[in-house]
């Protein structure tokens, strides 16, 4: 059993499209590890730049979801691609970020490969939640496509 140290601000990154029980588990798990949970949302044009392809749920239904759960202490677009590593340290740094949690999906992965020492270096830890493996948005996607 991990012994948890819970952190004052923690962020999650998403951009929480058809939304699905693998993004509560996320939102859930970053909730217990924080005082307060701060959700990076991915508007339509950073999705549209980042993926290639904008989001099925426009992103103020989006926004509304994420802000009805009632335990979610703010939602906010996010500024810009992660891929642009300095400038997304630098805007949270300004959200006053102490914890970001990532979907356990990244985990390995290039873009957080660089982005966690960088991180690191200014006093923001970086942990991996566990991942639903029985669920994704591009699964759901693919079964709306073979069955319609």
């Amino acid at each position: 059993m991990r012994t948890m140290t819970v952190k004052n601000r923690a962020l999650v990154i998403g951009i929480f499209d058809l939304f699905h029980v693998g993004h509560l588990r996320y939102l859930q798990y970053a909730r217990s590890v924080a005082q307060q949970l701060v959700v990076a949302l991915g508007s339509d044009q950073v999705c549209l730049r980042s993926k290639g392809k904008l989001p099925i749920i426009p992103q103020s239904q989006r926004m509304e979801l994420l802000q009805g759960f009632g335990w979610i202490d703010e939602v906010n677009f996010i500024p810009c691609s992660l891929s642009e590593t300095e400038q997304s340290v630098a805007w949270m740094l300004k959200w006053r970020i102490d914890h970001v949690v990532v979907g356990g999906d990244w985990e390995h992965s290039e873009r957080w490969q660089k982005l966690e020492p960088l991180l690191n270096s200014k006093g923001i830890s970086v942990e991996y939640s566990p991942y639903t493996t029985e669920i994704s948005t591009t699964g759901i996607v693919n079964k709306i496509r073979s069955t319609h």
